[in-house]
């Protein structure tokens, strides 16, 4: 039976996760608990403050309209983010530009509450 020493050489394996994990971990909360918010009250908001220029009747329907458009995005915009990370940021850069991104969306909708007619 051979007694062989390791090899100073070779480069020793580091057990977990990259220490960017947490990160995004906490970033994707973040956004699920954005987006459950945001998906309750964006009907409600866009018939009674945003869509104040169309008939009362159809606001309802507009509404379901832009709601579905943003339930769309959902789904559409992780496919562009992943061609944006795979081709030209990588997914640590994509991860944090489009998080700012997404704050700053955040801030423009706490920032300017008036609706259409000022």
């Amino acid at each position: 039976m051979s007694t062989a020493e390791p090899n100073p050489q070779a480069p020793s394996a580091k057990p977990g996760l990259p220490r960017q994990v947490p990160y995004i971990i906490g970033n994707e909360a973040c956004e699920r608990f954005s987006f459950y918010g945001m998906r309750n009250i964006l009907t409600p908001f866009l018939v009674t403050s945003l869509l104040l220029y169309a008939p009362e009747a159809e606001r309802a329907g507009i509404a379901k309209e832009v709601f579905h458009s943003f339930v769309i995005g959902v789904y559409f915009f992780p496919l562009l983010g992943g061609w944006i990370a795979d081709r030209l940021l990588g997914k640590y850069r994509t991860i944090l530009w489009l998080s700012l991104v997404y704050c700053v969306g955040h801030a423009c909708l706490a920032a300017f509450d008036d609706n259409r007619t000022g």
